[in-house]
């Protein structure tokens, strides 16, 4: 252990998972039970039958599929032979959490280039909740590359300008919590594939992080405190942004090319 509780707000919740001698990590998806699990089943077969599409398929995704005792939120992905049109959320079941919906087309996820991110974070911790099942044919989930993603897209994803000020406190506070998720991750995964150990969850995440980061350790637990609290105010924004450094620098180191990211 890196960190103990009395260094943080946040929940020792989640774990790191080791991989095999052939590199391969354990297949942690499943549909939730109990309550969850049947608005869940809900949820995705009143959308399904809204879209109309028999080869459409429902994957649930996230913490919620790895069995988290407290998700932050219901994502959903949906696989589809055809751009699916989607009805307005309110007029399905309502869900007591936060639904996050991906699309990801047939021909893409079978791509072995341009799917293999999203094969093997399904193939790990991902279930399929209605439709044909894309995902227990997957190859068994193994450590490689494709693992270092967030790290890799950091120039797609990494703010470009100011937080708009028109922009409601809600809004920007998801936004906030979106980023603060993505820097502690991709700073994770930079350390992943060398040590053989993965996790998507935020807290395991913080301690290999750490790992990689020890001089900067105060700025990734706060950095992952915001993640799970986050916050809207525009000087939450200044302080993730202060991560900059870490991710070019870890972008340079296992990416083996440097990187400038904007101010």
């Amino acid at each position: 252990m890196v960190l103990s509780i009395r260094d943080s707000r946040l929940r020792p919740l989640g774990k790191l998972v080791r991989a095999n001698q052939k590199g391969e990590l354990p297949r942690l998806g499943s549909r939730p039970v109990g309550r969850m699990g049947r608005i869940v089943t809900e949820f995705a077969k009143a959308l399904h039958s809204r879209i109309g599409d028999t080869e459409l398929s429902i994957v649930l995704r996230g913490s919620l599929a790895r069995g988290g005792k407290s998700p932050a939120d219901i994502d959903l992905m949906l696989i589809s032979h055809k751009r699916p049109e989607l009805p307005p959320l309110k007029t399905l079941p309502e869900l007591p959490l936060e639904v996050e919906l991906g699309l990801v087309s047939f021909n893409r996820f079978n791509d072995p280039k341009h799917g293999a991110w999203p094969r093997f974070a399904l193939a790990h911790g991902g279930c399929t909740i209605i439709g044909p099942d894309y995902i227990s044919d997957l190859p068994e989930p193994k450590m490689g590359p494709v693992v270092i993603a967030h790290l890799r897209g950091v120039r797609r994803w990494w703010p470009q300008g100011p937080l708009d000020w028109a922009s409601s406190e809600g809004k920007r506070r998801q936004i906030n919590a979106w980023l603060a998720k993505r820097i502690i991750r991709s700073l994770a995964e930079s350390e992943m594939l060398r040590r053989g150990v993965y996790s998507r969850d935020i807290w395991p995440c913080l301690q290999i992080a750490s790992l990689a980061f020890p001089k900067d350790t105060a700025l990734l637990t706060d950095t992952a405190e915001r993640a799970v609290f986050p916050s809207g105010s525009f000087s939450s924004r200044a302080r993730l942004l202060q991560a900059r450094p870490l991710l070019e620098r870890a972008h340079a180191l296992h990416l083996g090319r440097s990187i400038r990211l904007p101010n």
